[in-house]
């Protein structure tokens, strides 16, 4: 609700360059961030107040056929999505393309390439020396294509990438495959960001969550191999045997037990996905706050792209563009935004399948003054901003006051709503009586008709079905329609493939499927809960120290961001001010690795006390923390300190990391165990009963929990960390929160960069694009004639209708011309580089002599005209009615990298340039990297601080060049472009 409403009132909009920041939407900032923050506390508190529910949500156990069914399907889309990109794989991935190899590190990756030379003028080709190693290590753009990148080079990276991902697919060493699988994916995708989509970014994010997931535990062959070997040893619970593949405990009969078909699974990642699905709908329905949405105009808009339809539809849109495209328009566009009301629905039907105790006495009426107070202060978050986003026509009764009164009073008798018919539903839900059947209307039906699976997930599907056989946007749909497998419980997976399996087998009976799937019996069930060698240990966190958490995080916030921690030191430490802006405070990472190091030694004391030698191993792992927060504290003031303590940093997460990783190996945890290095030591003696394996009340089986008390304390602090994180990603790029929403991304940045889970989504946001826009690029070769390459749709080769399969080109075209969020001018120079080599490459080495891109657009017009008028040919309205603009100009023989360089030549057997012919782009960088030891200079011939930065030094090494290219003229402003009636193409 929270990012719900701050995201209504901030109406994202897409960054430009030239927008002037508003002041008063500056000046409310900090009064913003601070009653965001009050929202935050509450909204905790309610997680708090319940957190017993909580740990159960996210740390217990389930079945593993949800995610693995998602696995196989998301398997086979990244192999798809990666072959929609096939036309130009050496286009955009090799040394053959767009980038050369140099170009692409000191372009897409250049901080990580900073000790690393091209073997170009002073330059040795390699990294320089260990610490230039680690400064690429540093991340997070890792590609193997940085360093192998020829077209040979490229089509084994390729290889490799469909052989793991194909057996991630299938479940062989799954978890391996997949780690192996996503590094090569995002070895392509982190190579060029040319042809990036929304599509990218979600089989990013997607793919992290499902390698934290035990996917391999089901629809797998190590699942298949594990059973089959069971099976020789007689361990494993058959259909018609004991258990019934549920798995059976140990008794005289079967003194090993029996165990299960499908063991269960940690449930946090499944919950983890589900959650980011619901920030993703919302986010980007809510940044969808533009009046072509709002009128219903955006479909119409979306299906006359010429980039993206697959048939023509104008004649269609002038029929159903005021009426039926309009109301698609509305539902899609509130459904996306309120699609967490599903999530929330999956979580109170989760908490009414589990049987959960309700929430009684004071507890209960404590989380209801929070929601009133969380609404309410997500409602003064509004009010506040308003002012600064309601544009308050002359003469209109609405005036910013009157709106305000309007919200305030509508939004409060929204919340009682909410409140009462929630309370209805729970404590005095109605019945109804339909043909002699009398059904009841508790909470449970309601959140299963409107706020359930089978509303918002069929919806999905309706959206993105007509998205895939109306617009040919690539994998976008498939993958978006993918992830609604893991909103699928328990069995669900086997029961729908046994449903399909029974009909395939009554119309093909020659087909070789199990001879139970046949006879229509159920899939098996999932692993006993009841089973004895699940964890079910007592311990927890008492409440008074996770409130004791909230209260640090909240004096942490104070302390870095407040002028509490500034104000100290000036008046009462006497250190001199600072320049305005510079943060004095305490940085919040110092209260995160504080509060985790509390719980960590708390949880250790909960498992320890009473242990031989308690003190001691106490004092050591205290020792232990304080030893390994102070190294990697440690900042050094010169380089060379900084590389230095470097290694030591290294030395002591590479420690940690190894500890942790060998206490996975059951032998040797027994041994690290004896000397404290475990939190749950075998000498304990037992303080806190065991949690029940069926609850005493209800009879209902209890999810055992996924891990023991360490394990749980880790996965739910960084769970904890991931959720903050993320929603703090999320925050819009607004002026009215732009004073602390870089800074508050700063504790979290290196995690969600490393894990490739940073996201925007803002797809047609505000609003759809009302041009269409193209890209003519026209080459004079060295004879002076000129040459229309015909690359766009504009030329009626390139649009064959119907359009079958995706070209990425056409989006891609889109953004070098400027048609996407800004100008395009970084693509266009080394575009139009691209085309004079690939010419050169094509026509026995001859340079053609310039490049020219031409912005070639068309409005589109709107729905009622069309309606009014009849449809439009676009062709014809491209040729009436179009504009081009000359954007970029490229002389090859004197840009950098504007000739084809002899490596390729000889490749390709074609005559060399003469030596000085090629022009290389110089970075100078090992002199610079060598200088990083130098202490900086000054004017007056003294020697600064050693802790002076030497960003300026660096940027003044990148050579001019990079904006605008030697004898090329950059795009020129939008008031000064050669602007004229859409010429007739050159042939």
């Amino acid at each position: 609700m929270l990012g719900f409403s701050s995201a209504a009132a901030f109406a994202f909009a897409l960054a430009d360059p030239d927008r002037i920041p508003n002041d008063v939407a500056i000046a409310m900032s900090p009064t913003v961030g601070w009653v965001m923050l009050a929202c935050a506390v509450f909204a905790c508190l309610i997680f708090l107040l319940q957190s017993e529910r909580w740990r159960r949500w996210w740390l217990t156990n389930e079945d593993p056929r949800p995610v693995a069914a998602f696995r196989i399907v998301f398997a086979f889309l990244c192999i798809c999505n990666i072959n929609d990109l096939w036309e130009y794989f050496t286009f955009l991935f090799s040394d053959e393309g767009i980038f050369i190899s140099d170009a692409a590190r000191q372009l897409v990756a250049p901080a990580q390439f900073k000790g690393f030379g091209d073997g170009i003028g002073d330059d040795p080709y390699g990294f320089f020396d260990v610490p230039a190693v680690l400064e690429f290590f540093k991340g997070h753009k890792y590609s193997l294509l940085y360093f192998w990148d020829t077209p040979t080079a490229m089509w084994v990276q390729l290889i490799g990438f469909y052989t793991v991902t194909v057996l991630f697919m299938f479940g062989w060493k799954t978890r391996v495959m997949g780690v192996l699988s996503f590094l090569m994916m995002n070895s392509f995708f982190l190579r060029n960001h040319l042809f990036w989509e929304g599509t990218e970014l979600v089989y990013r994010v997607f793919f992290f969550y499902l390698l934290l997931a035990k996917s391999g535990h089901a629809y797998s062959i190590d699942n298949w191999l594990r059973t089959r070997k069971l099976r020789k040893q007689g361990l494993l619970s058959e259909r018609h045997g004991p258990g019934g593949g549920a798995g059976v405990a140990p008794s005289p009969e079967h003194p090993q037990g029996l165990q299960a078909v499908y063991r269960l699974i940690p449930a946090w990642p499944r919950n983890l996905m589900m959650l980011n699905l619901g920030v993703l709908y919302c986010f980007t329905g809510v940044v969808k706050n533009g009046h072509v949405w709002a009128k219903g105009d955006a479909l119409y808009y979306a299906l006359n792209m010429d980039h993206f339809y697959r048939f023509y539809p104008q004649e269609v849109s002038s029929i159903l563009g005021l009426n039926m495209f309009r109301l698609a328009t509305w539902i899609t566009h509130w459904w996306e935004a309120m699609f967490p009301m599903m999530v929330l629905g999956t979580i109170i039907r989760w908490g009414i399948r589990e049987q959960l105790p309700r929430l009684e006495g004071w507890r209960l009426w404590a989380v209801r003054a929070c929601w009133v107070a969380f609404g309410l202060g997500c409602l003064a978050v509004v009010l506040i901003t308003l002012p600064v986003h309601h544009v308050e026509l002359p003469k209109s009764w609405w005036t910013t006051q009157r709106v305000q009164i309007f919200t305030a009073v509508g939004w409060i008798a929204l919340m009682a709503a909410i409140g009462a018919g929630f309370w209805f539903l729970n404590r005095r839900p109605p019945t109804v009586k339909i043909r002699g059947k009398r059904y009841l209307l508790d909470l449970d039906w309601f959140c299963r008709w409107f706020l359930g699976r089978r509303v918002w997930l069929t919806l999905g599907l309706i959206f993105h079905g007509n998205l895939q056989l109306l617009m040919n946007i690539g994998m976008f749909p498939p993958i978006m329609m993918s992830t609604y497998l893991f909103f699928l419980q328990g069995n669900e997976p086997g029961r729908i493939l046994r449903f399909f399996g029974r009909g395939l087998a009554k119309a093909f009976p020659w087909l070789p499927l199990p001879a139970d799937v046949r006879r229509g019996e159920p899939p098996l069930p999932a692993e006993d809960r009841t089973l004895p060698h699940h964890r079910r240990d007592g311990r927890r966190l008492p409440p008074t120290v996770l409130y004791g958490m909230l209260v640090a995080a909240i004096v942490g916030v104070v302390l870095h961001a407040s002028p509490l921690v500034p104000w100290f030191k000036v008046s009462v430490l006497g250190r001199e001010e600072t320049a305005p802006g510079a943060n004095l405070g305490i940085h919040f990472a110092w209260t995160l690795i504080a509060m985790f190091s509390f719980m960590t030694i708390y949880t250790y004391v909960q498992g320890h006390r009473g242990t031989k030698h308690f003190a001691l191993k106490l004092i050591g792992l205290a020792a232990l923390i304080v030893a390994y927060v102070g190294v990697m504290s440690l900042t050094g003031e010169t380089t060379q300190e900084k590389d230095q303590l470097l290694y030591y940093k290294l030395a002591a997460s590479g420690t940690l990391l190894l500890v942790f990783c060998l206490n996975q190996v059951p032998a040797i945890h027994r041994h690290l165990a004896k000397i404290g290095l475990t939190f749950s030591p075998p000498d304990r003696p037992k303080r806190e009963p065991d949690m029940p394996a069926i609850d005493p009340q209800t009879g209902h089986t209890i999810a055992p929990w996924s891990y023991g008390p360490g394990g749980r304390l880790l996965v739910g602090s960084l769970v904890l960390y991931h959720v903050i994180a993320i929603a703090i990603w999320e925050l819009p790029e607004k002026d009215c929160i732009s004073t602390f929403r870089i800074k508050a991304r700063e504790p979290f940045s290196t995690w969600v960069l490393a894990t490739q889970t940073d996201q925007q989504w803002g797809m047609f946001a505000p609003n759809p694009p009302r041009h269409n826009v193209l890209m003519r690029t026209v080459v004079t070769d060295e004879t002076g004639e000129r040459w229309d390459l015909r690359t766009d749709t504009y030329a009626l080769e390139r649009k064959p209708i119907p359009w079958v399969w995706n070209d990425r080109m056409r989006k891609m075209n889109r953004r070098i011309i400027g048609g996407e969020s800004g100008k395009g001018d970084w693509y266009q120079q080394w575009y139009a580089r691209f085309i004079c080599r690939q010419w050169a490459l094509s026509h026995r080495g001859v340079m053609p002599q310039k490049v020219e891109l031409y912005k070639v657009s068309y409005r589109m017009p709107a729905p009622e005209i069309v309606a009014k008028q009849g449809w439009y040919v676009p062709e014809k309205l491209l040729y009436d009615t179009g504009r081009e603009e000359r954007q970029h100009t490229t002389k090859c023989a004197s840009s950098d990298h504007g000739q084809l360089p002899n490596f390729i030549r000889e490749r390709h057997g074609l005559p060399l340039l003469e030596e000085g012919v090629f022009k290389p782009w110089i970075h100078n960088k090992k002199k610079a990297w060598d200088k990083r030891y130098d202490p900086p200079k000054t004017t007056d011939g003294t020697k600064p601080s050693t802790t002076s930065t030497t960003a300026g030094k660096r940027a003044a090494t990148v050579k001019p060049s990079l904006a605008r290219g030697e004898g090329e003229a950059a795009a020129p402003e939008p008031a000064a472009a050669e602007t004229k009636a859409l010429a007739k193409p050159v042939d």
